[in-house]
């Protein structure tokens, strides 16, 4: 079944030396570079493992750009958002992808690694608050197992042992009202901008943006935690990186900040279990 109604996405490569290689979208995430787990792996010397990494979120397609590399987007924020026909990614100094219409998804890359099985996230986080417990023991086995190392700093709130929303009032609390200024509900910080802007922080805008950033958190923290326990560090970096750009803050003033950024540390130090 098609994810976007009889017609889904594909990357095409239309510059550089992989021209008229792609990809279309399947599955619950594609990553495109040069690395040998790559699902569309390419040759440039300039580009890196994991460049770009699409992820599926519901009905659409969100896309993350590594820290590594050199990557331009022709529309939409530089580094994480809203995937969309028409879009452009160049990757390093000649490779440029294109973003396009197509039928239904095919099951692999018609270049590059096959397609790695992954955990249907999808299915599974619906149903998160049922099972968070046995998950998160399944998880502290495996890290255990292979000497790992600590428990992540965000896991009070992926358990619920603690409040993920008063976490993040204290972060609102701190933040500096903004000039009303229009905002793309694509950008990443839609939300906490939105309700930084908003004079009456109880007006149903206010309450229904601050309740969005709540669930983006709270998703970003759910399906890191998740990639984690699977031993894939580096996409649960690129998840934690996601909440930087939806709260724009500091991360003194933040304890969902501070958390991530000290994640960030443990998971990129990490690295991925082979």
């Amino acid at each position: 079944m098609a994810l976007f109604g009889k017609k889904g996405l594909r990357i095409e490569v239309v510059d550089g030396i992989d021209i008229e290689s792609g990809v279309t979208l399947s599955g619950d995430k594609v990553t495109i570079g040069t690395g040998p787990g790559d699902t569309l792996r390419l040759g440039e010397a300039d580009v890196v493992p994991a460049q770009v990494t699409f992820q599926r979120k519901g009905a659409d397609w969100d896309y993350f750009v590594s820290d590594r590399g050199r990557t331009v987007i022709s529309r939409g924020h530089p580094r994480a958002g809203r995937l969309a026909a028409g879009q452009e990614f160049r990757l390093g100094g000649s490779a440029r992808l294109v973003v396009k219409r197509t039928d239904a998804p095919a099951a692999a890359a018609t270049t590059g690694a096959p397609d790695k099985t992954t955990i249907p996230l999808v299915i599974v986080l619906p149903v998160l608050a049922l099972i968070v417990l046995g998950v998160f023991a399944l998880m502290t086995a495996l890290r255990r197992e292979d000497s790992a190392g600590p428990l992540l700093a965000t896991t009070r709130w992926f358990t619920k042992a603690e409040p993920l929303d008063a976490a993040l009032d204290a972060c609102l609390a701190v933040a500096d009202p903004l000039d009303g200024v229009p905002v793309a509900r694509t950008a990443p910080d839609w939300a906490f901008r939105t309700w930084a802007a908003a004079a009456d922080k109880t007006a149903a805008e206010a309450l229904a943006a601050r309740a969005d950033l709540l669930a983006t958190v709270d998703d970003a923290i759910a399906r890191a935690h998740f990639l984690h326990g699977a031993g894939e560090n580096a996409q649960a970096s690129e998840l934690y990186r996601r909440i930087e750009y939806a709260i724009p803050l500091g991360t003194r003033s933040c304890p969902i900040l501070a958390a991530t950024r000290r994640d960030l540390a443990v998971l990129e130090l990490m690295g991925n279990r082979n």
